[in-house]
């Protein structure tokens, strides 16, 4: 047996480090064309150390070079090299096996394959490397029975989301609980509007992945980032890691590797795989089905190769029926022979599974036994489940960019206040990033875009169906929009037609969802954005792109950041039109992410600040409640911000808080002059007072007594206090009982309510009552929320001085003369 290693000579090397810089190569992607885990190899190889004879001819041949000039081989006979030679033929395409004459016991080969598949690396690589997890960093994932894209469904057939509210506390009970259960069964809440895509008329099963049995053949199907590759090696390596050899032995590949577009056989793969395998061997134990065949990436072969690799698969089920054999490929890929797989599909993460990927990441960081370590996981967790963070957990569901999420927060311990940045990551690691870093040539044999093309057509159709308030749209509906990009960006007469052009779009639509993967089919024909915050961000960046092109230019802007700028007539017409979004909740995400994008976003705050106030214009009713809180921000406003003040008095009106007047004016969260604290407790007091007669029990009556007995605490003796004090005693005798309070509530306590309310609208302007119609006050809870966005927007891109003296925010809830004059 000739020798099993084989190292390069000096000008070997030489010429090996010229080929390999001419392709611009990183070591990571040659070790993944060869086949490798890891680059350990190939950089033995450049350092002149030895390395196994199959893997030093495997690299010569994707370097495009002789192995034998490379090698030094100082005693290596010709009839040996002859030997070596053969076996290159077959790994250009031919079904040639170089005949060894040696032979390998199966111990021997397991030994061989459990070294192969050793990883020196424990934890998960950072996202920019998009290198692979090792199977200590796995995560049981789970397969559905039933791949989406197959189910005969229509849109109508889809069921609403349940609230966010209705999963709070089971996802509270996950959070507190650190013990190691089972998987729970609790689904993802969700963001989308339909999660899950769930139809009460579907019927599929569910199971780890793990348990797959391998003694049959399997389909898995899965969305980008969604562990398949993970899947195979931690099959693998689960395998492997027994101590005794097992009944099979797997064997991993890429597809992407496969550069042949001839016939070849797997059979031949499998003899390159294991180099001192000799043909009797390998065919016996193939024909007993000793072997698991994990392939992975079937997606990832442009067209002629795939056609190449899916005929030979299919010879080699029949030749040896008893091959155990795994692949996997994107989910929507069509034109698939399947004859003789079972399909299964990757389902999203469970909110467990997020738990559980979480606490095995921060377990793999160097510090985690800090404080910053042992605290990550219960932070990251709790702020992903804030509702103000929704777009996030939308982001949670894959494993891929759920690392990324992990890694942000680990640096910040917190999430970014600028979502644009991430949303723009996530779509350029779908677009071309992940592949790229891959070494994945994805030569789609629809109609070629360049990559600003394909982001210039998603931001059409997300415009398109986010307008529409689609989530979930039909092919029908998107295969016309395909056509009329492909005519305006095509060459004349390239389809001559309508069938031409129709199967075009059809070909560019399976690009958008296997290729790029921002598209998903939801059902058979039945199409989603993978991810809303994706949608919504290309929906942001189309108006952002459009505002650039059409904005005039004008010297110095960045001087003045909030002066008037004035658009021009083109950008006036759209910002008009999305300003007056901002009352429509669904459409705030988009403005939100608008602002971080646009360059000088101060027109678009003027449009929304005037839509705003448009809601209370002409309303003599609104405007005597604008006059009111203007007049009781005026004592304080030498000390506060006005616009912070009449805030912090449209309290009375609607109990929302006091965010608004915290975002004007720091100082009313930690500093309140005596008068404020007295105006806080008696707002606080009348709505309690309500909640009592609407609800009339003893803890509601009892809270009720405790504001009253505790106003005035800790400030100047005032007269209101003694005369609030004074009625406390009706409501005391009134709480003796349940029976008691509630005849007490129906006789006499609104006139009651009412007493205390004179006796503060009489010695503090406050507490009247505006027996509002339901609409008005709606419009009260719109008209509040809609300022407290636009606030938040100007804080993004200003700062707090700034923002104070602008005249947007001098005017906020101000009355409606005031607002007119601005």
């Amino acid at each position: 047996m000739g020798k099993r290693s084989v190292k390069a000579s000096a000008i070997g090397i030489a010429k090996a480090k010229r080929a390999f810089e001419r392709r611009e190569w990183t070591q990571e992607y040659l070790a993944s064309a060869v086949g490798l885990q890891t680059r350990q190899s190939i950089w033995k190889f450049f350092s002149g150390r030895p390395i196994e004879r199959h893997l030093f001819i495997d690299i010569c041949f994707q370097l495009d070079l002789e192995w034998q000039e490379i090698a030094d081989l100082p005693r290596f006979d010709e009839t040996e090299a002859d030997s070596i030679g053969s076996g290159v033929n077959a790994a250009n395409g031919g079904s040639a096996i170089a005949e060894v004459p040696s032979t390998i016991t199966w111990e021997q080969l397991w030994s061989t394959a459990q070294q192969r598949f050793k990883q020196p690396a424990t934890e998960i690589a950072p996202l920019a490397t998009l290198a692979a997890s090792s199977s200590e960093f796995y995560i049981d994932l789970f397969l559905s029975s039933q791949v989406k894209g197959q189910r005969w469904l229509e849109v109508n057939d889809f069921q609403p989301n349940r609230d966010w509210e209705a999963v709070q506390p089971t996802v509270a009970k996950l959070l507190n609980d650190t013990a190691s259960d089972a998987l729970a069964s609790l689904a993802l809440p969700t963001t989308h509007p339909f999660p899950g895509f769930a139809c009460s008329n579907a019927m599929h099963s569910v199971m780890p992945a793990m348990s797959l049995p391998t003694q049959v053949r399997w389909l898995v199907h899965g969305r980008p980032g969604s562990g398949k590759t993970t899947l195979l090696k931690s099959l693998a390596i689960a395998e492997l890691a027994q101590g005794e050899p097992g009944d099979r032995l797997p064997i991993l590949l890429p597809l992407h590797t496969i550069l042949s577009t001839e016939a070849f056989s797997f059979e031949t793969l499998i003899q390159q795989h294991y180099y001192d395998l000799s043909i009797e061997q390998n065919q016996q134990w193939l024909t007993e089905g000793k072997y698991c065949l994990l392939l992975d990436g079937l997606d990832e072969l442009p067209l002629d190769r795939r056609t190449v690799v899916m005929q030979a698969l299919q010879a080699l089920m029949v030749q040896y029926p008893k091959v155990a054999i795994v692949l996997t490929c994107r989910s929507g890929l069509r034109d698939v022979n399947a004859s003789g797989f079972t399909t299964l599909e990757l389902t999203d993460w469970t909110a467990e599974q997020i738990r559980s990927f979480v606490m095995s990441w921060a377990k793999s960081q160097v510090y985690y036994n800090t404080d910053r370590g042992q605290n990550f996981v219960g932070n990251f967790l709790a702020a992903l489940y804030q509702p103000q963070n929704k777009r996030f957990l939308d982001l949670a569901k894959t494993p891929l960019t759920l690392q990324r999420l992990c890694e942000i927060f680990w640096e910040r311990q917190a999430f970014p206040s600028r979502q644009s940045l991430l949303c723009q990551e996530v779509l350029e690691l779908l677009v071309w990033k992940r592949d790229q870093q891959r070494g994945v040539n994805r030569q789609s044999y629809g109609p070629y875009l360049t990559i600003a093309e394909v982001v210039d057509l998603l931001g059409q159709l997300a415009q398109k169906f986010f307008e529409d308030g689609n989530y979930l749209f039909d092919k029908s509906e998107i295969l016309p929009i395909l056509a009329t990009y492909l005519t305006n960006h095509s060459e004349a007469n390239q389809y001559r037609d309508a069938e031409s052009l129709w199967f075009a779009s059809e070909a560019l639509l399976e690009a958008l969802t296997v290729d790029y993967g921002v598209l998903t089919e939801e059902a058979h024909s039945v199409y989603a954005f993978s991810y809303l915050s994706v949608q919504e961000y290309l929906v942001a960046r189309r108006f952002a792109t459009r505002s650039i092109l059409l904005s005039p230019t004008e010297p110095d802007r960045c001087s003045t950041p909030l002066a008037a700028i004035n658009p021009s007539p083109e950008q006036q017409t759209w910002l008009q039109a999305l300003a007056h979004r901002v009352l429509e909740p669904r459409w705030r995400t988009v403005i939100e992410l608008l602002i971080e994008l646009l360059p000088h976003p101060t027109p678009l705050f003027t449009w929304m600040k005037q839509c705003i106030d448009q809601m209370v214009q002409n309303d003599a009713e609104l405007d005597r409640i604008l006059q009111w809180l203007d007049r009781k921000a005026q004592p304080l406003a030498h000390q506060y911000h006005p616009a912070a003040l009449r805030a912090f008095y449209y309290l009375s009106l609607e109990n929302l808080g006091l965010d608004l007047a915290f975002a004007l004016d720091p100082q009313l969260a930690c500093h309140l002059s005596p008068e404020l604290k007295l105006d806080l407790d008696l707002m606080h007091l009348f709505h309690q007072g309500e909640q009592l007669l609407n609800q009339p029990t003893l803890d509601n009556a009892f809270s009720l007594g405790f504001l009253i007995g505790s106003l005035g605490e800790g400030i100047l003796e005032e007269p209101i206090v003694n005369s609030f004090k004074a009625q406390l005693p009706e409501l005391l005798q009134a709480a003796h009982s349940q029976k008691s309070l509630e005849l007490w509530c129906r006789q006499a306590g609104r006139e009651w309510l009412k007493t205390l309310r004179q006796i503060s609208i009489e010695q503090r302007d406050l507490g009247y009552g505006w027996n509002l119609t339901p609409e008005r006050q709606q419009k009260l809870q719109t008209y509040y929320w809609a300022n407290y966005f636009l606030v938040n927007g100007l804080r993004k891109r200003h700062s707090s001085r700034s923002m104070g003296q602008s005249p947007i925010v001098q005017t906020l809830i101000a009355p409606i003369n005031q607002q007119v004059a601005n």
